[in-house]
C-alpha cells in the first residue's frame, strides 16, 4: 500500500487551516516599532554632561521593569544603553553566575 504526497493545493489549505490566512500586507515599519515600543515612564532624572542626557526607569508592557538606563545622545537621534553595574548579593559580594 503506498501512500500518494499531498498536493500543493492541500497543503495550502493545511496551513490556512493551522494558522490562519496569509496577511494580504505587511505592517508598516513604524507601527512594528510602536508595537515592541509599549513601555511606561517610571523614573526620570536629568543628568546632562556629554552625549549623557539623563537616568530612568521604565516598565515594559510585558512587565519587565529597567531601571537606571542611560539615555545618550548620538549622532541619529537618543538612544537607550541597558544598566552595566553587577549585581550583588545580600554580603556586598559580586553574585555569582552558576
Amino acid at each position: 500500500m503506498t501512500r500518494a504526497l499531498p498536493t500543493e493545493a492541500a497543503l495550502a489549505r493545511a496551513t490556512a487551516a493551522t494558522w490562519g490566512p496569509r496577511p494580504t500586507t505587511q505592517p508598516n515599519r513604524e507601527s512594528r516599532r510602536a508595537a515592541a515600543c509599549e513601555a511606561r515612564l517610571r523614573k526620570w532624572t536629568p543628568d546632562r554632561s556629554g552625549a549623557l542626557l539623563g537616568f530612568c526607569g521604565v516598565e515594559l508592557a510585558s512587565g519587565l521593569i529597567l531601571n537606571d538606563l542611560r539615555i545618550m545622545s548620538g549622532q541619529r537621534g537618543p538612544w537607550a544603553a541597558m544598566p552595566a553595574q553587577k549585581q550583588l548579593d545580600r554580603d556586598g559580594n559580586p553574585a555569582s553566575r552558576r
